[in-house]
């Protein structure tokens, strides 16, 4: 497979990497297994070893097939709840629901149901006729066919943007920004794809262990109950398939085929929710299975990857790296920072300072910040502070996420501070304050930085831990500053107007 074999080979990142379980509930005929992982169940060892970070569901089964059983269910709620990230993808009518369409937040974030659907609003889009929705666009030779989604032009797609703290610019959602930080614009195109949906209902609640959850939590010590972000729209605008008269063309409409979950400030795994399996398959990604031999795909004559597999190929690392448990994100961005340490000019520009001032913690910061665009991207350098703050105490971390990050819900950002804040100072107060500590604490030669982390009998990764909450603990104080000196320097320009008026 195409997604597993190549895509996302070599891991999210070049400084991570990806151990990946495949498994089927069911062979394709439904009968009894054919491989050691089959009959999958998620009530079964295999995923109830804890060794998994993230589940992605490809569902191909529908309303009319068996269902996850309710222990299942609750085995995948449990794996949520305790930080797990979640992605699901089906196809058109009720194609996945077997798999997916009982899940918390998943079941929510999708129209899996075509006849058993509990309103109009959330059938789900049928196949052949006008309800489908058709991204086909139109191949090299005349008029839409069936193999136009084995050709190299992709659907484009529309991307949401969110606004910056401070007010300046904007970004995409991190699932379609690219390694130049720019947003991806395409997928692969299908004749008749599913449907996201942003929930209208917030307040469903759900039983396991005799207790009831939330399926969306309000966050603690607020009013707000975060919901699922649309991350892009697709167009439904196919023309006649020629290769099929029985299909009528569509209503030309707009349609959410991304939607996307973080549960990072009430404490539960992400989610991220595509509308078609057909954006991941190999007669999309590489014409593998299409009737017409001379359909590759994304791929040139030559056999050579083409500018719109390489962002497809990209979304598909952001789905990895962004379904990441908080702690495991934390764990790589502190190995990116020490990576970054020792193989960037970070070794001569960062010096050990024993009590750095706010100056110092600036310059190491914006050095950091630099490197990390230079290599990645700006959106990069963002993910890499809130993954860093994730382990601080609440109210800290939620103070500095409305400071920072531009994918917060807008009713919890600081609203009185959004449009004067400058966010790139305390992306590099932050990533200064962990550098800073790196470079003070460690040897300059990374053998003896290895060997000295590992003091003790700690691990590296509990002992870089211990290393960046410290910089952490450091740098609040001074951070708690400016925005007081902030405060007050406002105060008196408020002050001077009212007077002048």
């Amino acid at each position: 497979m195409e997604l597993i074999k190549n895509a996302l080979t070599g891991g999210t990142n070049p400084w991570s990497d990806l151990d990946i379980t495949t498994a089927r509930r069911l062979d394709d005929d439904c009968k009894p297994p054919c491989t050691p992982n089959l009959p999958f169940r998620f009530d079964g060892d295999l995923f109830k070893t804890g060794n998994f970070d993230e589940v992605w569901l490809f569902g191909q089964l529908g309303e009319r097939d068996p269902p996850l059983d309710e222990s299942e269910v609750e085995e995948v709620l449990r794996f949520m709840n305790s930080g797990g990230g979640v992605f699901a993808t089906g196809d058109h009518t009720s194609l996945g629901a077997a798999m997916c369409g009982k899940l918390p937040r998943v079941g929510s974030m999708r129209k899996w149901f075509h006849e058993d659907a509990s309103s109009l609003e959330l059938k789900a889009p049928g196949r052949n006729d006008l309800s489908r929705l058709d991204t086909l666009r139109e191949g090299l030779d005349l008029g839409f066919h069936m193999d136009d989604q084995s050709d190299v032009l992709p659907q484009e797609i529309r991307p949401k943007f969110f606004l910056n703290p401070g007010g300046q610019g904007s970004k995409p959602h991190p699932l379609l920004t690219d390694r130049s930080g720019f947003a991806i614009t395409v997928l692969p195109d299908h004749m008749h794809e599913g449907e996201c949906i942003v929930p209208s209902n917030l307040e469903k609640k759900f039983e396991l262990d005799g207790k009831r959850f939330d399926e969306y939590p309000l966050v603690p010590n607020t009013d707000v109950r975060m919901s699922p972000e649309v991350v892009a729209i697709s167009t439904s605008a196919g023309g006649f398939l020629l290769s099929a008269r029985v299909v009528p063309p569509v209503e030309p409409r707009s349609f959410v085929s991304i939607i996307a979950y973080s549960g990072d400030l009430v404490g539960i795994g992400r989610v991220a929710v595509d509308s078609s399996f057909h954006h991941f398959l190999d007669i999309n990604l590489n014409g593998t299975g299409a009737n017409n031999p001379t359909r590759t795909g994304f791929f040139d004559s030559n056999g050579n990857p083409t500018k719109d597999y390489q962002a497809i190929k990209q979304y598909f690392k952001n789905i990895a790296g962004w379904l990441c448990s908080s702690a495991a994100r934390a764990e790589l961005y502190r190995a990116l920072l020490l990576d970054l340490r020792f193989n960037t000019f970070l070794i001569e520009e960062v010096t050990p300072v024993a009590a750095p001032s706010l100056r110092d913690y600036l310059h190491a910061g914006a050095a950091t910040r630099r490197v990390i665009i230079e290599r990645f991207s700006e959106a990069e350098a963002i993910q890499c502070c809130l993954a860093l703050i994730g382990e601080l105490p609440f109210e800290s971390k939620l103070v500095l996420e409305g400071l920072i990050n531009p994918w917060m819900p807008a009713s919890l950002r600081l609203d009185t501070l959004d449009l004067v804040v400058n966010p790139t100072l305390f992306v590099n107060l932050l990533l200064g304050s962990a550098m800073l500590k790196i470079a003070t604490d460690l040897p300059t030669n990374l053998s003896q930085a290895l060997t000295k982390l590992q003091e003790n009998g700690m691990a590296v990764s509990d002992a870089l831990n211990r290393i960046v909450s410290d910089g952490f603990e450091q740098v609040l104080p001074s951070l708690l500053a400016v925005l007081s000196r902030s405060g007050e320097s406002l105060n008196r320009i408020s002050a001077t107007l009212s007077h002048s008026a």
